[in-house]
């Protein structure tokens, strides 16, 4: 299902032509935050752009429809995560549902037979989200503030340029916006039922009976 949403997002999640043009009427603009080093410099931006491109999570564009920007939020390592600043984009499309994730009181509900142990495990997928592509249509709402066109021509990219600019824009699910959580938990749970060889109903969702652990 997360698939068939980036496929199919004009028809799925995209706000209509009425609604957005009210959005626009009674909404304030947002000016987006953005990495003060990247912000400052021109050429730390660039140099920046260059290695999105190298790691095949952006291209170029001439026609761009929405910007978002980027900054760094510390993890507990102390290495920094990518964020995108995505609340212009995140207006265009219409709420998310809500993320279907057990709580703590569906775990509790879950039952063994006696005599039974209950192994469990943690796994973390790194960099999810920016393993998840979009297509071309969609990336164009993820454009990033424009580079000189000139970039690309020393990177050795075909030009795409209007008025000396070309705008990258996200090849992946950027973390930030308002779908992503929703789209990445959908191919997760997609993926752990397709490894596992178990059958749908074996995984635990909220508000929803817990499935049986027994194997009988």
């Amino acid at each position: 299902e997360g698939r068939n949403v980036i496929s199919a997002f004009q028809e799925r999640i995209l706000l209509d032509a009425q609604s957005w043009g009210k959005l626009l009427d009674t909404e304030p603009a947002i000016i987006p935050y953005m990495d003060v080093q990247l912000r400052s410099s021109i050429d730390t931006y660039e140099d920046f752009v260059h290695t999105l491109f190298r790691n095949n999570m952006i291209s170029f564009t001439s026609d761009p429809i929405d910007i978002v920007t980027p900054f760094f939020v510390a993890k507990k390592d102390g290495r920094l995560r990518l964020v995108w600043d995505c609340r212009v984009a995140n207006r265009r499309f219409i709420s998310s549902p809500p993320i279907s994730m057990p709580s703590g009181t569906t775990w509790s509900a879950l039952e063994l037979d006696p005599g039974d142990d209950l192994f469990v495990a943690q796994s973390d997928v790194k960099d999810f989200f920016y393993s998840l592509g979009i297509n071309m249509d969609l990336g164009r709402h993820f454009c990033l503030p424009p580079v000189r066109s000139s970039c690309l021509a020393r990177w050795g990219i075909p030009v795409v340029q209007q008025g000396g600019k070309s705008w990258p824009f996200l090849r992946v699910v950027p973390m930030g916006w308002s779908w992503a959580f929703w789209i990445a938990q959908r191919v997760h749970a997609y993926q752990a039922w397709t490894s596992s060889g178990l059958s749908f109903d074996r995984l635990i969702h909220d508000h929803a009976p817990p499935p049986s652990l027994s194997d009988k």
